[in-house]
């Protein structure tokens, strides 16, 4: 997708308001805009649709708006119902409106749509594309890059760029005379309205769940002729596929990545699952050397951003561009809204009942000490510990505090932690507890900063058209109404003894209709093995060579500790190491290498798509 970007600026004519309408309009790939001057009764409008709506006909008639093109309803819509009218459409998008006193931005719920990069002048859709101002000077922003350090990511609306801002998915950037402010489409209040209301019994509840996934499905497949799947071993493209096949005789492509000697590759499970539902199959085991081929994606990414998975997703769009499927079903986003870590939580539900929570703060303090990083033991302790306290926090995978104030220069700024600031830490029972870290960790997080915002990235940057029938606003609302056990089983002591069903109702309503093979194999990690990346020596010895001799490095990094890092890195990483032990060091040195590519493109305007480039 090219990039776009405009002014806020009202004192021009209407027509003038766009630095680059041009390149709106030829906006290729996955994200083709529409854009129409309209005049209306009240006022001159212009608006900008850039994505995909599965729903606009269906809210057409609800609302009983006039026959007229797809960016016109748009608008119509938007009249009539005002801001609430975002909330009301379902798909990918982002959608930008001018008229002559304001700009008004939204983007979609989950933020699959482009991201939206604005500083007080004007706005981008690539954090790059800002240097296309007058003016504009790049700062880093030293508290951000510590917070991507440590989480693997930047949360919204802070930017690793000083001075600019990002909108967050599902909200409403308003621009008017100068003043912007972010207006929020769903909150925690609206989220727990209407928990436990269903007064469906278990049967129908699980009905009505495939109804409604066949439904979004249908919306996003009608007319299609070549659907793209993304295949696992698991439940959620297990269920994409079955709901697929019940209403679809076309043709599917599924697409699968698996690792390259690796025991838990889910690769043969998905080819089961291919052929019994009657799909073409393509697959692909990566073998570490792709990550040579990290700095073509990082303009996509903007913000540093480093997930596990991120890799995996990259090959896959990859691929998925040659094959060339209408549209592509993703399996995201279904774990996270029946809600994860129903262990952990019930854990940490139980030790704060009994008042026993400071054992583990302290347990945590002890753990900032380097023989935590070097012992296995200790590790595994402390890393169980931290999952289980931070629960209403996002997973530290990279550098923990103590270790950032060594890394980063002096006058080192630790990570913030901004979006905690909003969550209620009073619950009157676990099934509460559970809706808190569902909404604001497992959706306002996980799915709406990283594994959507990854996955819609890696599309846009190959052109492919991507879209996440579980995250539906049908299937959303439908279980925000359910009770917490239809949608993991058992009850706080169960689920601490590690009895619970996750996603039972998803299970129950797939397990009769998936291979054999999927459903009675014990659970797997699933997990990309990130030490595959750093195996070969010679890609050791560039990565470490990139870091050292970075603009990151210079200005940002203290040499002394990264050079203790790598040594230790090379030194350390052995066959016995516990599996996350040896994850989390990967991803320490995944994120610093990210760091510096990404210094090197935005300060030094390195252009060059392989990492051979930036020695």
């Amino acid at each position: 997708m090219k990039n776009f970007f405009g002014q806020f600026t009202t004192s021009n004519p209407i027509e003038e308001q766009l630095i680059d309408i041009q390149s709106l309009k030829v906006v290729n790939g996955i994200f083709a805009a529409n854009y129409e001057v309209l005049h209306t009764s009240e006022d001159e409008h212009q608006l900008f649709f850039l994505g995909r709506i599965y729903n606009l006909d269906e809210l057409s008639k609800k609302y009983g708006l006039p026959e007229a093109s797809q960016v016109e309803t748009i608008l119509n819509l938007y009249i009539k119902k005002g801001n609430a009218c975002f909330e009301y459409l379902e798909g990918e998008f982002c959608i930008i409106i001018y008229n002559e006193n304001e700009v008004l931005i939204a983007r979609d719920r989950h933020g699959a749509g482009p991201q939206i990069y604005y500083t007080s002048s004007g706005y981008a859709s690539h954090l790059i594309g800002l240097k296309n101002f007058k003016n504009f000077s790049p700062q880093p922003d030293e508290s951000a890059l510590a917070t991507f350090l440590s989480l693997g990511y930047v949360p919204a609306p802070q930017t690793s760029l000083r001075g600019v801002s990002k909108i967050p998915a599902g909200h409403i950037l308003h621009v008017e005379n100068g003043n912007s402010r972010l207006h929020p489409l769903y909150n925690w209040e609206k989220f727990i309205a209407p928990s436990g209301t269903s007064k469906l019994s278990f049967d129908d509840a699980v009905h009505e769940f495939d109804n409604l996934l066949k439904s979004a499905i249908k919306q996003r497949t009608e007319g299609k002729n070549h659907v793209g799947i993304l295949l696992s071993g698991g439940y959620d493209s297990g269920g994409n596929i079955a709901a697929l096949r019940d209403m679809y005789q076309g043709d599917i492509h599924a697409i699968s990545i698996g690792f390259k000697n690796n025991p838990w590759t889910e690769v043969p499970l998905a080819k089961i699952m291919a052929d019994v539902f009657g799909a073409k199959f393509t697959d692909y085991e990566i073998d570490g050397s792709e990550i040579m081929e990290f700095p073509s994606v990082m303009d996509q990414l903007g913000d540093p951003f480093q997930e596990g998975g991120l890799m995996v997703n990259f090959m896959a769009m990859k691929m998925a561009a040659e094959i060339a499927p209408e549209i592509i079903l993703g399996g995201d986003g279904n774990d996270q809204m029946f809600g994860t870590s129903g262990k952990e939580l019930a854990m940490n539900h139980k030790i704060r009942s009994m008042h026993m929570n400071w054992g583990q703060r302290l347990f945590s303090k002890a753990g900032e000490n380097a023989i935590f990083d070097n012992t296995d033991m200790l590790f595994r302790l402390r890393f169980h510990n931290e999952k289980i306290l931070n629960i209403l926090e996002s997973d530290c995978f990279g550098f923990r505090n103590y270790q950032i104030k060594k890394l980063l220069k002096s006058g080192a700024q630790l990570p913030t932690a901004d979006y905690t600031r909003k969550i209620p830490r009073k619950v009157d029972s676990f099934d509460q507890f559970y809706l808190v870290r569902n909404y604001f960790i497992d959706i306002d997080q996980v799915i709406n900063e990283v594994i959507l915002f990854k996955a819609s990235r890696m599309a846009e940057q190959f052109g492919n058209n991507i879209t996440f029938p579980y995250t539906d606003g049908k299937i959303y609302n439908f279980l925000q109404t359910l009770p917490r056990q239809f949608k993991c089983k058992g009850s706080p002591e169960e689920i601490n003894k590690g009895q619970g069903i996750a996603k039972h109702l998803h299970k129950a309503c797939f397990k009769p209709r998936l291979p054999k093979e999927i459903t009675e194999r014990k659970k797997q990690g699933g997990f990309a093995p990130l030490p595959l990346f750093f195996e070969d020596k010679e890609q050791f010895r560039i990565v470490s060579e990139l870091i050292l001799k970075s603009g990151a490095a210079e200005h940002l990094f203290n040499k002394e500790y990264i050079n203790q890092f790598l040594t230790s890195y090379a030194s350390h990483e052995n066959a016995n190491a516990w599996f996350w032990h040896k994850q989390l060091n990967a991803f320490k040195l995944f994120n610093l290498m990210i760091v510096c590519v990404w210094w090197e493109r935005m300060f030094n305007n390195k252009q060059d798509t392989n990492l051979n480039a930036y020695l």
